[in-house]
């Protein structure tokens, strides 16, 4: 039970950061929520979005999901 509560809230959290980060300037390449990408995303996302309305609910996002 626990593992299906844990998917749903990953599913969650991974559907409300990818309509976040397609608000932003982010390469697609990247929208993929895999591992490597959302190390990527903690690194960058700042460069280029850092004054975007919703950049720290992504930063919060994308670390929740690692």
């Amino acid at each position: 039970m626990t593992d299906k509560i844990s998917d749903v809230v990953f599913n969650q959290q991974a559907k409300e950061l990818l309509g976040i980060l397609c608000d932003m300037d982010v390469p697609s390449s990247r929208l993929d929520l895999t591992m490597q990408n959302l190390k990527w995303l903690a690194r960058n996302l700042a460069l280029r979005n850092q004054s975007h309305l919703q950049f720290d609910s992504a930063m919060r996002l994308a670390a929740s999901l690692q």
